[in-house]
């Protein structure tokens, strides 16, 4: 999946949170993210609709779901050691990473955020350096002869 260009640059401070507190609801993985993102296009609607779906999918008790208290508990003690936190979307987020189905919704990150981006140059198999015969033939294992 490719990561639409920048629908979330920067977030407000309550976005913030509320995309950490989806992130860390229970039941809540990187795929469900990403799906309860794209059906309901706020981490605050889809909190709002995650006890509907969990009892619409058999669950007799609601999810459990950080607090918003929880979240910035968990925001201040991230920029306390000098870190931050990059969501699934922001530019910031690497690109190649960004590509896998199951990329983690939220990263902590400490130091320069841009050394992410290095690497994240469009990928194209093509452009990638292939073995020739001759390679294949010199890492092959020698084939024994004996019986």
């Amino acid at each position: 999946m490719v990561r639409k260009p920048d629908a979330v640059a920067s977030l407000t401070p309550a976005d913030t949170l509320d995309r950490l507190r989806l992130a860390r609801s229970e039941g809540v993985g990187p795929v469900a993210y990403r799906r309860l993102l794209a059906r309901y296009t706020t981490a605050a609607a889809a909190l709002d609709a995650l006890p509907g779906l969990a009892r619409a999918g058999g669950r007799a008790a609601a999810p459990f779901i950080p607090s918003h208290a929880d979240a910035q508990h968990e925001l201040d003690t991230t920029l306390h050691l000098g870190a931050r936190l990059i969501f699934f979307g922001q530019l910031a987020y690497p690109p190649l990473l960004g590509l896998l189905d199951d990329a983690p919704p939220v990263l902590a990150v400490l130091g320069d955020p841009a050394l992410l981006l290095e690497r994240g140059l469009p990928w194209s198999a093509d452009a990638m350096p292939r073995p020739t015969a001759s390679a294949w033939r010199r890492i092959s294992p020698p084939i024994s002869h004996a019986r």
